[in-house]
């Protein structure tokens, strides 16, 4: 009787701890993801000379894929365009066993 009470206890760990892992994996591969399309939003608005339909286009882009970006756009006193910026990408990282869901962001540089 004891064998059989260590037994199911042991596969219900083992269970929690396999899907433990699979949340933390799946977490980290949203935030991959995340930072792939920030790097990704940040070159193409880089290639477009900061092109205000391309900044739309991209936030577009990232509403659709369920993150929240903000793209602010700078440039010199001296000229009439914009020469660089900053974005800022936010997505959710949860991990659904430990009931976690939290706001990161990522910042990048639009050089």
């Amino acid at each position: 009787m004891d064998t059989i009470i260590k037994s199911f206890v042991g596969c219900f760990f083992l269970l929690l701890l396999v899907y433990l892992g699979i949340g933390i994996s799946s977490a980290s591969i949203d935030a991959r993801n995340a930072e792939r399309s920030a790097s990704s939003y940040a070159s193409r608005i880089s290639c477009s000379n900061y092109s205000s339909q391309v900044v739309e286009d991209c936030k577009a882009d990232a509403m659709q894929e369920g993150y929240e970006l903000k793209v602010q756009l700078m440039k010199p006193r001296d000229r009439e365009y914009s020469t660089y910026g900053s974005l800022e990408l936010i997505y959710h990282y949860r991990i659904p066993i430990l009931n976690m869901n939290q706001e990161q962001c990522i910042y990048a540089d639009i050089l």
